[in-house]
């Protein structure tokens, strides 16, 4: 759970601009700014995936077959 709310902070601090969406309680009620967030979201957790999975010759070499 916390990563997961560590993955929304960061892409909401990376995504705001003070210029382009006023102020932060402002930005969260955006279509934009929300659609820019689910973006940068989906593209962090597909990196958090490929990092966690094991190399498959690490899972195979102590198979025999």
């Amino acid at each position: 759970m916390k990563k997961a709310v560590d993955i929304y902070y960061d892409a909401a601090l990376d995504t705001y601009d003070r210029d382009e969406y006023g102020s932060f309680k402002s930005a969260l009620r955006l279509t934009k700014f929300l659609q820019k967030m689910d973006g940068k979201i989906k593209i962090r957790v597909v990196k958090l995936n490929a990092k966690s999975l094991p190399y498959l010759v690490v899972i195979a070499k102590p198979i025999k077959l």
